[in-house]
């Protein structure tokens, strides 16, 4: 048997590719004495300004902002859709992009509780998963919020409470709804698309190894990726330890990446990855701890 050359380890002998991934209520009641004699002006004087409202601090849950965005398509359209407790007036800034950064953007007012934009389709878009992003800036000279709107959430959005703020440049904080991750041009094409291009990734992956990496496949059931297994050739057993965990390492990140954003698993589940010999004898395993665990 020819015995195989190594020119260098074999873990920086290729490339990795990975896939790219927004009421002060008051009340006030009136009575009519019909009975009365007698008018005593001076009291009904005091009793009138006793009973002037106070000016009310704006009251906190006023102030938590919440919020959902929703984003549609039809008639080559995208339609996005806030629903929010922000008050009439405040602007979000939204946007539709997609991996490559192409994308749809506009400056859109609250109204009644929501704020509506139809975009036209952006050409460029190409059958896949779209990103959604909305939120109300408070440090944009050239887009600044209503007078009403600063008065009540402060002038650089610095009263403002809740889950969704986020620290800006002016010492107070903007609004940043939750992003939303939406098929287009519908759920069935999308996923196609988004798979053809998996299968491309894992072949090119494999191909860029130069025979190092031989298989990449699910670990125990066809389409489960939560525990995939890396088929590597016999150069395994010529690299020094440093070299596998080196490998190990990169490989199993790597292929993680591609797994997740090919929509094989949840987002923020693990990918488990095995390194694994040709006979199906493991190699090396994830560590709960992280890093690999080389099999001697």
């Amino acid at each position: 048997m020819k015995k195989q050359r190594i020119k260098k380890p074999f873990y920086k002998r290729w490339w990795f590719i990975a896939i790219i991934v927004i009421a002060i209520a008051g009340a006030f009641t009136d009575t009519d004495d019909t009975d009365k004699k007698e008018e005593k002006p001076a009291v009904s004087k005091k009793v009138d300004e006793k009973e002037k409202p106070k000016k009310e601090k704006p009251k906190e849950e006023n102030l938590k902002i919440t919020g959902d965005l929703k984003i549609e398509f039809k008639d080559n359209k995208a339609i996005a859709t806030i629903t929010t407790n922000a008050i009439d007036g405040s602007v979000f800034e939204t946007s539709i992009i997609d991996s490559k950064l192409n994308m749809v953007s506009d400056f859109i007012s609250v109204k009644d509780g929501k704020a509506i934009k139809e975009f036209e389709v952006n050409k460029e878009w190409e059958p896949g998963y779209l990103s959604g992003i909305a939120g109300m800036r408070f440090n944009l000279d050239d887009h600044p919020q209503p007078e009403e709107v600063r008065k009540l959430y402060g002038e650089n959005g610095e009263k403002l409470k809740g889950d969704f703020i986020q620290e800006n440049n002016e010492e107070g904080y903007n609004i940043n709804l939750k992003n939303k991750t939406v098929p287009y041009p519908d759920e069935a094409t999308a996923k196609a698309k988004q798979d053809e291009l998996f299968n491309k990734a894992i072949t090119e992956l494999i191909e860029a190894s130069e025979g190092i990496i031989i298989d990449i496949r699910p670990r125990f059931e066809k389409e489960d990726w939560s525990a995939v297994s890396v088929t590597v050739s016999d150069v395994w057993y010529n690299s020094q330890e440093h070299e596998k965990e080196r490998f190990a390492e990169q490989v199993g990140d790597t292929v993680s990446t591609l797994v997740t954003n090919g929509g094989k698993v949840e987002q923020n589940k693990p990918v488990l990855v095995y390194i694994m010999d040709t006979y199906n004898k493991e190699l090396a395993s994830p560590k709960i701890t992280g890093g690999y665990k080389i099999k001697k």
